[in-house]
């Protein structure tokens, strides 16, 4: 679960750092020669990548892996893990979370997480014209 969440947060940081760069690079091209060093994006990766691991670490012991009666287990806090439930999510209303907008114990939340989605594409082309 570890991976996943710092992927998650590594690929849109990395994004950011290489936008920026490109911005340099475009807006300011005769600073960009001197700012835009391979060893400078070497720095920045480097560092987000420590900072998006060292925040994340709480998840090796507040997520744990849940069996439940029906469905595929889950990687859940708790239900009494006071960290995650209360602290960490201290303000769930501004936070576009599908789990509160449908109400912890509801189906339709229950549905979301465990449906399977299948997109059919059919593509034609005319070129007769």
């Amino acid at each position: 679960m570890l991976l996943i969440v710092v992927a998650l947060h590594l690929s849109a940081w990395l994004i950011v750092v290489v936008s920026a760069d490109r911005f340099v690079a475009v807006w300011m091209p005769l600073k960009a020669i001197r700012l835009c060093t391979p060893r400078r994006a070497l720095l920045a990766c480097a560092t987000i990548t420590v900072v998006i691991v060292a925040a994340n670490l709480h998840v090796l012991w507040t997520i744990h892996l849940i069996r439940y009666d029906e469905g595929p287990p889950r990687c859940v806090p708790l239900p009494d893990d006071w960290f995650m439930n209360v602290a960490f999510n201290w303000k769930p209303e501004q936070s576009f979370d599908v789990q509160y907008h449908a109400g912890r114990s509801s189906t339709l939340y229950q549905q979301l997480c465990d449906a399977t989605v299948t997109v059919d594409v059919t593509l034609t082309l005319d070129l007769s014209t």
